[in-house]
């Protein structure tokens, strides 16, 4: 991949990698970049899990993961590592979770989405 990434502005940070909002100039599309720290003790878990994650294929309750490569991320830097993903607009689970509770209906939607995708990865290998 080596794409060029044009920084939109920083999303949240993780366990294991910042995420950004980016444009991927060569396909003239917005991405999720999440750039995994390089400090983070379990970097190569963390990319394995991802190229995995390119593998399994689409499903709905999946983001879908474009790539895992090293990347330049203009005002960032060059050659970082990062799992380049769909750009899914919508609400911050994150914030969500401290937030007002889910009501049954919500709680039952999201594991049931969570579930099949599980089913779905277990399926894939």
């Amino acid at each position: 991949m080596n794409d060029r990434l044009t920084l939109i502005g920083a999303i949240d940070s993780g366990l294991y990698g910042r995420v950004y909002k980016a444009e991927q100039v060569n396909l003239g599309r917005i991405v999720a970049v999440k750039i995994i720290k390089p400090d983070f003790p379990d970097v190569a878990d963390a990319i394995a899990h991802a190229k995995k994650l390119v593998q399994i294929g689409p499903h709905n309750n999946l983001v879908t993961v474009f790539g895992v490569e090293c990347v330049t991320i203009d005002k960032v830097g060059e050659n970082l590592p990062a799992v380049v993903m769909e750009w899914l607009d919508g609400e911050n689970l994150g914030r969500r979770l401290n937030g007002p509770r889910f009501t049954r209906q919500e709680t039952r939607r999201i594991c049931t989405g969570m579930f099949d995708a599980v089913e779905h990865m277990h399926a894939a290998g």
